[in-house]
């Protein structure tokens, strides 16, 4: 944890007034009529929506949000943390919700439905059956269960617990999206059995990520699952591993929130002969989260309304400077740029499409090298298994093989894609970069700290590129059908009475067929990397439009302006300045005032 933010006192009540200020600056843009005649609808429409959400982080409480994929053991780890049982566990696809816990004098349960009517419940009615029957009933769809606790732990501070982040819960996507960009921070809950699988990888990176959250912890949940301390700690170890590339400062604590639950309510523990060190781990998990969070949570929610609202000055900032470039063209400067980016056979337009094709070309060369580097990892992978062939543990190749099998050949992959992940955030970038001028004048496209504020993040780490590809490993034991095959006959082995002195037949099926596997292998490589690059080509093209669709947008504003007798171009730039100046000052002065 960083000493000084430790060490850091704010006056939150102080920051609200500010924060509460440059709302209202807002708002006087729209109300201002002058204002709003120079920015146009588009703009103002911006400034509406961050208005809203500026006022609504400002007065909301501390969020901690708990997330992870389907059946990880959320809501036990949430039950675990409050020391009784309070949020359903025994839930289905079709019953989940999502659950928003916090302090009441009275404990106290209600479905809040999106039509906005509430309808009380009783603790009985919060179990599965019950809630399935009732929801079946309801007058509109459950937006959230509003869960109300006497509960020490709950004293300013909002539990959220969400729905899974897997494909059975993608209806759940948009609101487990919006819960993360109100959240102040995050414990992200992973499986001891599925130590952080591909799919978890491409959730953290492309929907937890880009939310710039200064506090995550990752909780490895299910660890009474393992059968020893050493499996535990090489199940954390791999977890801490995977997790550096996205998030270098994440700590990773592997526990069972089940085994800490039944201490708290004195029932018995699922592995006594672990129970010590469990709670160990589990202690070491809650001092973390409250040393690192609940002590921290006005210093992190005040740099979460801070951040919040420099974004939301900047963006408004950028399109009023778009505005002011357009401003100073004539308006048929104005109207031939408008008809280059409408014409699809234009010279941008052409640009765009080689741009787009050269990315391809590049995306292609790099699968050649990861296919090299493939066949040397398969290479290794046979020595391997010829190595161990007569001399390994039967049991340790019961408890080791199928998963070094499917999930390291899913991490060779991953680790390929991933290693030219920066040369791909490079093309896209660069190309960016030498489109943006051609959609401005030369004076605008002479400030390259203007051209770098007008792209968009490419936030692509370590984790990122799996999202590409991702949901493809759902299926991979399907497609990689002999693996599979493979795989049911080496656990029939192990239903044979006759198996523990048969090691050499246990590997057989694997050596034997291995040329066969690594075909199918290579058949997915090159799978991933087709959806690679098709998902890369879309991503750029879809950046190049939204630049083309804002600078239409500039366009279109200013010759409205221009149109209108009653203003002048030179009081119109005056006045676009004078707004974006005021706006800069209100940032300037947060960012001396709330440096965090």
């Amino acid at each position: 944890m960083d000493d000084n933010n430790s060490r850091t006192i704010l006056d939150f009540d102080e920051l609200r007034e500010s924060l509460l200020q440059i709302a209202a600056a807002l708002a006087q843009l729209r109300m201002d009529s002058g204002s709003a005649r120079l920015l146009g609808s588009v703009i103002l429409k911006k400034t509406e929506t961050y208005e809203k959400a500026l006022r609504r982080k400002i007065s909301d409480p501390f969020r901690l949000v708990i997330a992870g994929d389907f059946k990880r053991g959320k809501s036990t780890l949430i039950n675990a943390l409050l020391g009784k049982n309070i949020v359903p566990t025994a839930v289905t696809p079709e019953t989940v919700t999502i659950n928003e816990i916090s302090y009441g004098t009275e404990p106290s349960y209600e479905a809040v439905l999106e039509n906005g009517r509430r309808m009380r419940l009783s603790p009985d009615e919060l179990k599965r059956e019950s809630l399935e029957k009732l929801t079946a009933g309801f007058p509109s769809p459950v937006q959230y269960i509003r869960i109300r606790e006497n509960c020490s732990f709950l004293r300013d501070i909002t539990l959220v617990d969400t729905p899974g982040s897997g494909d059975l819960m993608k209806a759940f996507d948009d609101k487990v999206a919006e819960y993360l960009s109100g959240a102040d921070a995050i414990v992200y809950v992973i499986s001891a059995r599925f130590p952080l699988s591909l799919t978890e990888q491409a959730f953290l990176s492309s929907s937890v990520l880009p939310q710039s959250f200064t506090r995550i912890i990752m909780a490895v949940n299910m660890a009474d699952s393992l059968e020893s301390k050493e499996d535990i700690e090489k199940i954390a170890a791999l977890a801490s591993e995977r997790v550096r590339d996205v998030f270098p400062d994440t700590r990773v604590f592997a526990l069972s929130a089940l085994d800490e639950l039944c201490r708290r309510i004195e029932k018995p523990r699922p592995v006594p002969e672990l129970s010590d060190y469990l709670a160990d781990n589990f202690a070491a998990f809650e001092n973390a989260l409250m040393d690192d969070i609940l002590l921290q949570k006005e210093v992190i929610h005040s740099s979460r309304c801070v951040h919040l609202t420099k974004t939301i000055l900047d963006d408004i900032c950028l399109h009023i400077r778009r505005l002011q470039d357009s401003l100073n063209s004539g308006i048929e400067t104005l109207e031939k740029r408008e008809r280059d980016l409408e014409d699809e056979n234009s010279r941008l337009a052409q640009d765009i499409e080689k741009r787009k094709s050269e990315l391809s070309g590049h995306i292609d060369k790099l699968e050649l090298e990861a296919e090299a580097w493939m066949l040397e990892f398969l290479a290794r992978l046979k020595t391997e298994l010829l190595s161990v062939h007569g001399t390994a543990q039967t049991n340790e190749l019961e408890r080791h093989l199928q998963f070094y099998l499917s999930d390291m050949i899913k991490q060779a992959i991953s680790s390929c894609i991933s290693r030219h992940q920066t040369e791909i955030a490079d093309r896209i970038q660069q190309s960016l970069k030498s489109i943006i001028p051609q959609l401005t004048s030369d004076a605008y496209a002479s400030s390259e700290s203007e051209i770098n504020a007008a792209l968009p993040d490419v936030l692509w780490t370590g984790a990122d590129t799996v999202m590409f590809f991702a949901s493809d490993f759902l299926k991979l034991n399907e497609e990689l059908g002999l693996l599979y095959v493979v795989g049911q006959a080496i656990a029939g082995f192990f239903r044979q009475s006759s198996v523990k002195n048969r090691q050499k037949d246990y590997l057989e099926p694997v050596l034997s067929n291995f040329d066969a596997i690594s075909s199918e292998i290579m058949q997915s490589l090159k799978k991933a990397y087709d959806k690679l690059k098709a998902t890369a080509v879309d991503r750029m093209d879809e950046y190049f439009k939204s630049q083309i669709q804002s600078s239409l947008e500039s366009i279109r504003q200013t010759k409205t302006i221009l149109e209108q007798e009653s203003i002048k171009k030179e009081d119109a730039s005056a006045g676009l300045e004078e707004i974006c100046a005021r706006l800069e000052e209100l940032k300037e002065n947060l960012t001396e005032a709330y440096p965090v």
